[in-house]
C-alpha cells in the first residue's frame, strides 16, 4: 500500500495492490488537516497498521 498526502494536508490518496490490480482510495477533509509523520532525510517513512488506521480518523 502506498499513501500520499496533498500539499494542503486535507487530502490523502491510498494505492492498494491486492495481487490482481491497483485500487485507488481518496479521502478529503472539509476542515482541518491530516497529521502526517515527518521524515528526517526526505525519504519514505514506514507507517504501522495502527498509524495508517488513525489517518482517516
Amino acid at each position: 500500500m502506498f499513501c500520499f498526502r496533498g500539499r494542503k494536508g486535507d487530502l490523502i490518496k491510498l494505492l492498494w495492490h491486492d495481487g490482481v490490480g491497483m485500487s485507488p482510495y481518496v479521502k478529503r477533509l472539509e476542515a482541518g488537516t491530516f497529521i502526517w509523520p515527518v521524515s528526517q532525510n526526505g525519504s519514505a517513512v514506514p507507517v504501522s497498521v495502527a498509524q495508517l488506521g488513525s489517518l482517516p480518523e
